[in-house]
């Protein structure tokens, strides 16, 4: 019979092989790293994570848990004002987080990628840029008959913002900080996505 895991090892490992994802730039570790930087033996690990899949995939989850944790609204803000908030938290946290946005949105090794049923987990912050929007319309201070297709509109030009500037791809001098340029164009930019004429149709 196989012995339990302690839950207290399988966390401790998670969290090591994300500071080892920070430092090293990728996932590119083994699981032998891994046992050597917390002194167990490899036979441990393995208890743990049955793969080094398995443990990929666990960080994929845990790192897109912490970032809808820093997605929040102020339930008085308004409907632009809540994407705005959405928008500028989801900048902060890949601008902070340069080398975790990377492995979260951008790996394609075929044993990090996450099934149907985890990619739930991992659409949060668009779950919640289409919640502010149905809202929003359900309220009428937006016209859409599709928040979940404004959202998606929304989270990609996020999505690109950010992965362009990682990648080195944006004018230093038009973008220095992704997070800034956001802040000073972000109304505007949204308020023209949201623009309605006098018959209350989104243009």
């Amino acid at each position: 019979m196989p012995r339990p895991v302690n839950p207290s090892l399988t966390q401790d490992l998670l969290l090591s092989a994300i500071e080892l994802l920070d430092q090293r730039g990728d996932e590119h570790f083994s699981m032998r790293d891994l046992a050597a930087r917390l002194d167990y033996t490899v036979t441990a690990v393995y208890r743990a994570y049955e793969s080094r899949g398995h443990l990929l995939r666990s960080m994929q989850l845990h790192l897109f848990g912490e970032l809808a944790r820093a997605l929040s609204i102020d339930p008085e803000h308004s409907t632009l004002e809540s994407i705005h908030q959405i928008g500028h938290q989801f900048l902060s946290w890949a601008v902070e987080h340069p080398t975790r946005y990377r492995f979260m949105f951008h790996s394609t090794a075929p044993e990090s990628l996450l099934d149907p049923a985890d990619q739930q987990i991992a659409r949060a912050g668009l779950h919640a840029l289409e919640s502010i929007l149905a809202t929003g319309a359900q309220a009428g201070d937006i016209s859409t008959d599709d928040p979940a297709a404004l959202a998606t509109m929304l989270f990609a030009s996020l999505h690109g913002l950010v992965s362009l500037f990682l990648a080195q791809r944006l004018d230093p001098t038009t973008v220095a900080d992704p997070v800034l340029f956001y802040d000073r164009h972000s109304a505007r930019w949204i308020e023209s996505l949201l623009h309605t004429d006098d018959r209350g149709d989104a243009r």
